[in-house]
């Protein structure tokens, strides 16, 4: 297991960050800090995930 967090270079709102994330990664948890619900939630976690 491998975090991705601010404190290891990641920064969900910079997209600049994600690419190093997963590399070498066969899977991944996305979770939103919002809730699920939050009209922001849907089109972040999406926006990682592509």
């Amino acid at each position: 297991m491998r975090p991705a967090s601010r404190a290891h270079g990641f920064d969900r709102d910079a997209p600049q960050t994600w690419a190093a994330t997963p590399r070498g990664a066969d899977a991944a948890y996305l979770v939103h800090p919002a809730d699920v619900r939050a009209p922001a939630a849907t089109e972040a976690v999406g926006r990682l995930a592509r």
